[in-house]
């Protein structure tokens, strides 16, 4: 085993092993063991190192940060937790004096959304590179191994940073990348807040690269380049209302920028940007996530295999954990998904005439089996309103129109054919055989059950006669002021011969035990009080 310790080379944190350079540090994590530290390095290499054997005096750096207290029960001699977040920090405010930027999924955290705004007005943003990932272990091998695992890798090789980028070189996304349609009320109402309270941007965007050959240095630039919006398209709108009035403070915006992204890949950005931000934002409805589900279907008619590939797809853009959960929330938001074309064109138009429509209301209509009826359903809605729809709901329901396995069905008599007579006296008689050995099994189990309670109960005298003799061999702890050191006294002594009263001198007095000295060989041990007792006359 070799000592171990880090050093400070060309401003970053390298880590040395019995002398050597071996790397250059980027995190430092808890090991599964309880004294090991995983320290990974810039080559994806991953160390796992005794705690015990770090040098403190190993090198400048480590004599400069004062080492760590060293706890006086073994094994844990160094607080892991504590040495990992302080090389942790460490290394995180030499990235931070590099530049490196610290959001590269497109949602920020609340620091980062507050301070957004005066970042915008003071300064343009340059590149940034995507951070290392803390994840534990287990994490980590779930994300290699996982749908959103590979999703979330896709959304860090293709971020480019966060920049400021002119406002009219922003635009809305492809409509196969939309994740739901513009609300111009929403739009007045952030255009309204911006121009009100003179705050400008609140969150910054999601923005994608229309091509691969944009410069980025070009963005500052009106008219330069063209950004495809994934994430606060709403924003982008009211913000480019203000600029057309000449009303706007500051024409740059925050983006975080991407590559050219892969359907699926857009569509969970943008999903999570409109989920997962809390500031003036407006909530996806019901009909906005069943048209994302719809947008990424691979096919109207999917086959078996395509209907999992979509449901794959589904799970990485709701950030479901798997097929199970993403069916168990978002069961009647699928089932819509896949209505055809013309219903689904039936359905927009109904919603337009019917407020506050949620997956409660559809609910009982995507039970009818029929498309026809779930036809004749909307078209009730759109000319005759929600009651007079919900009345002809339950009357399909009512005659059994359903798809549920509890469909009505019209009773036919019961007329036996020979080959019905002759598989009927089979069964009987298979009945019969299986009565039968099930009442020899019962017969088993109580017989069994009986002798289960005479065991216990004779467990149980067991116990008791163990405790009993033990309370008389054992007597009540007396006060440590009854015996002193010199005393000579008899201690309780047992092995495998027996157990017996011995002389014995008191040595020491110590607070629950007294350390004695047997006559019969000179032993030494520590006995509780409670094994202790005057010499009898």
């Amino acid at each position: 085993m070799y000592s171990w310790c880090f050093e400070q080379c060309d401003e970053a944190l390298h880590i040395k092993i019995d002398g050597e350079v071996h790397g250059e540090v980027k995190s430092v994590k808890i090991g599964k063991k309880l004294t090991t530290i995983k320290v990974i390095l810039a080559s994806k290499e991953e160390l796992v190192l005794s705690v015990n054997l770090f040098d403190d005096n190993g090198s400048d750096i480590c004599r400069s940060m004062t080492p760590l207290k060293r706890s006086k029960v073994e094994p844990f001699c160094v607080s892991r937790t504590k040495f990992a977040e302080r090389w942790n920090k460490f290394v995180s405010n030499g990235d931070s004096e590099e530049g490196r930027s610290s959001s590269s999924s497109g949602i920020e955290s609340d620091d980062d959304r507050n301070s957004s705004y005066s970042d915008h007005q003071r300064s343009p943003c340059t590149q940034s590179d995507v951070p290392i990932s803390t994840s534990t272990d287990g994490s980590k091998r779930k994300e290699g191994n996982s749908i959103t695992g590979i999703q979330d890798r896709t959304l860090r090789d293709n971020f480019l940073g966060t920049f400021d980028v002119h406002v009219n070189n922003l635009i809305a996304p492809h409509p196969s990348r939309a994740t739901r349609t513009i609300y111009h009320e929403h739009v007045g109402s952030l255009t309204d807040s911006f121009k009100e309270n003179d705050n400008g941007q609140l969150v910054i965007m999601i923005g994608m690269l229309t091509c691969q050959d944009i410069r980025t240095e070009n963005l500052q630039k009106d008219g330069s380049t063209k950004i495809e919006i994934l994430g606060g398209n709403h924003t982008r709108q009211a913000l480019q209302s203000l600029n057309q009035r000449g009303v706007l403070t500051c024409q740059l915006v925050k983006v975080n920028l991407y590559r050219p992204l892969p359907l699926t890949a857009a569509l969970a950005i943008g999903y999570q940007h409109n989920a997962l931000l809390h500031e003036k934002r407006k909530p996806l409805s019901f009909i906005d996530k069943v048209r994302l589900m719809r947008q990424c279907r691979p096919a109207h008619n999917m086959s078996k295999t395509q209907l999992n590939e979509w449901k794959d797809m589904l799970v990485t853009i709701f950030r479901a954990k798997d097929r199970r959960k993403m069916m168990a929330g978002y069961q009647q938001h699928m089932h819509m998904a896949r209505l055809s074309d013309e219903i689904w064109t039936k359905v927009l138009r109904a919603t337009e005439k019917v407020t506050a429509v949620n997956e409660k209301f559809f609910r009982p209509l995507m039970r009818i089996d029929e498309d026809e009826k779930i036809k004749e359903c909307l078209d009730i809605l759109m000319e005759d309103g929600t009651k007079v729809f919900q009345k002809k709901v339950k009357q399909y329901i009512d005659e059994g129109c359903v798809k549920s396995k509890k469909t009505k069905q019209t009773e036919q008599p019961n007329v036996e054919t020979p080959n019905e007579r002759e598989d009927s006296i089979v069964l009987k008689r298979k009945y019969l055989t299986l009565k039968e050995k099930h009442s020899s099994l019962l017969h088993e189990f109580e017989q069994i059950a009986e002798e289960n309670k005479r065991l216990k109960e004779e467990l149980e005298n067991i116990k008791a006669a163990a405790e009993s003799k033990g309370k008389k061999r054992v007597r009540d702890s007396d006060d440590a002021n009854e015996f002193h050191v010199g005393e000579k006294i008899e201690a309780f002594w047992k092995d495998a011969d027996g157990e017996s009263w011995l002389l014995a001198k008191v040595v020491r007095l110590n607070k629950n035990d007294a350390r004695v000295q047997y006559e019969v060989d000179s032993g030494i041990a520590n006995v509780p009080f409670s094994w202790l007792r005057k010499v009898s006359k």
